[in-house]
């Protein structure tokens, strides 16, 4: 009986290492209308990205980031002039005139099309960006295509995204820590056509290969950091017409380091529990707390970003609602992360 007894151990222990990931969900980096990204640009000379995998330590320093604060806003599909063709949008982005539609919800986050200056192309077979849950080593490939005309041509369009979790750790950027973000490879390549009605000459024909890394938290729907890779082809023409390179750091990245963070303390009880359980902690200073819940399977059932005050708190949790099992309540914030096991019966 004591070896059953240490193998769910065992077991257990492996789950609760694998929650200790970032998980992406709608609920935690789902974008909305009214959402904003605000970030500054930095210098790309002899950036590297680096290498994947778990528990990696991304280390950037001497990254050159300017002052000049840039600001994406996250607005309503309905208040563009292109919301008819783009029915399925829940957000969209405008930059120079181009508008790019997307669709969020509990599924994942989808790219349902593109207005610029010249041509709208609505896709029917959409561009799925990422499929939620999404954590370290998940990856999946999606193709997507799109098409108009205008003035007698028509433009066609077809491509081919994959978007892996490829790495898991810490990133350090210019000496400021980030603990438990997940790194996101996402490689786009995309084909656009412009034909002649008429005689079904092809007269332009282009390839755009596009490298990201998106480096993420998991209270923070932008990513800390994004770089940005775009080589365009000539097709059959092996090397580029032109090729540009960017860094995008979101605000918060460049303030001084916070020291208000302290390593997190719980005490969790009570343990077995039958219906609800109090998580105790206490603190100098105020903090910002992220809380998940995550079962067996590794599945998060319960997520939320707390703000506890100084001293001791105690948070009542209501599970009556969850199967009877054996949970992992995870508990973290920049310093730290604890986690602790809880027995519903």
């Amino acid at each position: 009986m004591k070896k059953i007894y240490f193998l769910v151990a065992v077991i257990m222990m492996n789950i609760f290492q694998l929650s200790a990931q970032i998980s992406m969900n709608f609920t935690t980096h789902g974008i909305v209308p009214g959402d904003v990204y605000k970030y500054f640009n930095a210098d790309t000379t002899a950036f590297d990205p680096g290498t994947g995998g778990a528990n990696h330590t991304w280390t950037f320093t001497g990254l050159v980031i300017n002052n000049n604060l840039q600001t994406q806003n996250y607005i309503d599909p309905a208040t563009t002039p292109y919301a008819s063709s783009f029915p399925a949008a829940t957000y969209a982005l405008e930059q120079g005139g181009t508008y790019v539609y997307y669709k969020s919800n509990t599924l994942g986050t989808f790219t349902e099309g593109i207005v610029s200056t010249t041509v709208t192309l609505p896709y029917p077979d959409d561009e799925k960006m990422f499929v939620y849950p999404f954590t370290y080593t998940n990856t999946f490939s999606d193709y997507f295509s799109g098409a108009d005309t205008v003035a007698g041509v028509n433009y066609k369009r077809y491509g081919q995204i994959t978007t892996t979790g490829d790495g898991w750790g810490k990133l350090i950027i210019n000496g400021r820590t980030y603990n438990n973000v997940l790194r996101v490879k996402i490689v786009q390549v995309i084909h656009d056509f412009q034909i002649n009605i008429s005689t079904e000459d092809t007269i332009v024909s282009t390839r755009t290969e596009t490298l990201n890394y998106h480096w993420y938290r998991q209270n923070s729907k932008n990513p800390l950091l994004n770089y940005t890779q775009v080589d365009m082809y000539l097709e059959d023409i092996p090397d580029p017409i032109s090729s540009t390179k960017a860094i995008f750091v979101d605000n918060t990245v460049t303030g001084i380091n916070d020291k208000t963070s302290e390593p997190v303390n719980l005490v969790v009880y009570p343990n077995p529990t039958t219906g609800f359980v109090n998580l105790e902690t206490n603190y100098s200073s105020p903090q910002k707390l992220n809380i998940e819940l995550t079962n067996a399977s590794g599945q998060v059932v319960y997520y939320d970003l707390s703000s506890v005050k100084a001293g001791r708190n105690v948070q009542k949790l209501d599970v009556s609602t969850l199967p009877l099992g054996i949970y992992a309540i995870r508990m973290y914030n920049d310093e730290s992360v604890v986690v602790r096991k809880l027995i519903l019966q």
